[in-house]
């Protein structure tokens, strides 16, 4: 997905796209709760 003016079929794919989710049962969640709900672990690299 692209935000700008050269790109119209964005908005013609949108709909396709968040039907393609709904049919998988994904959940559409934010940035911010991925974040929050995100597990990882990192070590120092040397």
């Amino acid at each position: 997905m692209h935000a700008s003016d050269s790109a119209k079929q964005t908005a013609e794919a949108l709909p396709l796209v968040l039907k393609d989710i709904r049919s998988k049962n994904l959940k559409m969640v934010t940035v911010s709760e991925m974040i929050a709900n995100g597990d990882s672990k990192s070590a120092e690299i040397k």
